[in-house]
C-alpha cells in the first residue's frame, strides 16, 4: 500500500472515512429503524447518517478490538475482521439506500427554508467551519501523547502486535490492561494500515479533520 503514490494513498483514506459511516447509517436511517416515523429523507439528513454510522462503526471496533488486545493476537485479524466487517455492512447499507432513493430528496417543496436570512446564517457557518478545518490542519503540533499514543499507533502498523511492545524503548513488554482497554491508538492504525498514510498523519491530521 506505501508504494501507492501519496495522492492515491490519501484519496483511499478520505473515501474509508466518508463511505463506510455513511452506508451503515443508511441502515439505520433508510433500512427501516424510522420507517413509522413518517420522515422525509433529504440531503441535508445525511450528515446525521454518516455520525450515525460512524458510532455504529467504533462500537463494533471496539466489541472486536478489546479481546483481540487481551488475547495478544496479530493485528493482521483485526485488520481483516473488522475491515470485512464494515465492507459487509456497508453493503448492506447501500442496498438500504438504493432502495429508499425515492424518499431522498434534495429539495422538499412544502418545507423550504431558503429565505435569504437562513442562507446567510448557512453560508457563515460554512465559513467559520472551513476556518476551523484550516487552522487545525495549519496549527497542528507535537504534544506529551506523541511519544506514547501515536507511537502506539505506528508500532501497531507496522510491527503487528497492539500493546507488546513499549513505545518508548521498543522493547518487548505485555500488555497493559490499562491501555488494552482503550484501543483508539489501535482504530488509527487500522487506518493507517489500509491507506498507506503514515499513522502520525493520521492521528494529527485526517482524525482532527473527521471529528470536527
Amino acid at each position: 500500500m506505501t508504494e501507492l503514490p501519496l495522492f492515491v494513498r490519501i484519496c483511499i483514506l478520505a473515501l474509508w472515512m466518508l463511505l463506510p459511516p455513511l452506508f451503515t447509517g443508511c441502515i439505520l436511517r433508510l433500512g427501516g429503524v424510522d420507517k413509522g416515523s413518517g420522515a422525509t429523507y433529504r440531503m441535508r439528513d445525511l450528515p446525521e447518517v454518516w455520525v450515525c454510522g460512524q458510532f455504529v462503526l467504533w462500537a463494533l471496533f471496539w466489541l472486536l478490538c478489546v479481546p483481540c488486545i487481551l488475547l495478544e493476537v496479530s493485528f493482521t485479524i483485526v485488520v481483516y475482521g473488522y475491515g470485512g466487517l464494515t465492507v459487509l455492512l456497508s453493503a448492506c447499507g447501500l442496498v438500504c439506500l438504493l432502495r429508499g432513493r425515492k424518499r431522498l430528496r434534495a429539495v422538499v417543496s412544502d418545507e423550504r427554508d431558503a429565505e435569504a436570512g437562513s442562507k446567510a446564517f448557512w453560508v457563515l457557518f460554512a465559513l467559520l467551519l472551513l476556518v476551523q478545518l484550516v487552522q487545525a490542519v495549519r496549527l497542528t503540533y507535537r504534544d506529551g501523547d506523541d511519544a506514547y499514543y501515536v507511537a502506539v499507533s505506528s508500532i501497531t502498523a507496522n510491527a503487528d502486535t497492539m500493546y507488546q511492545k513499549l513505545p518508548y524503548t521498543g522493547g518487548t513488554t505485555k500488555v497493559d490492561i490499562r491501555h488494552g482497554l482503550a484501543p483508539l491508538p489501535v482504530w488509527i492504525a487500522f487506518l493507517s494500515r489500509i491507506s498507506g498514510v503514515r499513522a502520525v498523519s493520521v492521528a494529527h491530521i485526517a482524525v482532527p479533520l473527521m471529528l470536527i
